[in-house]
């Protein structure tokens, strides 16, 4: 099941549309979710369901916080797993 903790009810999402500047190619939509360290998978996907187009994950590591990593190690399993690259 989900977390106990509130999922989303203060989650930061921020949306940015990058063009083409030349006009030749298509446009990017880029959503960044922040994802709460109290997160579990189910919250992840619930999130993944609000969208479409989740294509891929992009996870940021404190280097100089080994907890950071385990947590990013853990996320991108679960982002694999819902079928994200």
């Amino acid at each position: 099941g989900a977390s106990e903790w509130p999922q989303r009810t203060n989650q930061r999402v921020q949306g940015l549309l990058l063009d083409d500047p030349l006009g030749r190619g298509a446009s990017i939509e880029l959503t960044f979710v922040e994802v709460p360290y109290w997160w579990v998978e189910a919250d992840l996907r619930s999130c993944m369901a609000d969208g479409a187009g989740n294509d891929c994950a992009l996870l940021v590591v404190d280097v100089g916080n080994p907890d950071s990593f385990k947590a990013a190690v853990t996320r991108g399993k679960w982002a694999m797993a819902a079928g994200l690259e």
